[in-house]
């Protein structure tokens, strides 16, 4: 088991140096393997079009490892 003053020592190790308001949220979501590619293509596709750039968040997608072709595209 860790300990809080441990935990400290690594949260200041990993910190990025500057304003702590220059972090950035993260908006992630995963999906099983239900759907088919149809569903997958108007899934993703609802995704490009609904993700409005937002400077302090980054968007993330995992998808099944079947589904990462119709991803890349």
């Amino acid at each position: 088991m860790i300990s809080c003053a441990e935990i400290r020592k690594l949260h200041q190790f990993f910190q990025v140096p500057g304003d702590k308001n220059m972090r950035r949220k993260l908006v992630a979501g995963n999906w099983k393997m239900n759907g088919s590619a149809e569903s997958i293509r108007t899934l993703l596709q609802g995704i490009k079009e609904g993700a409005a750039p937002v400077a302090a968040v980054e968007l993330a997608v995992f998808p099944p490892f079947v589904y990462l072709g119709l991803v890349e595209q």
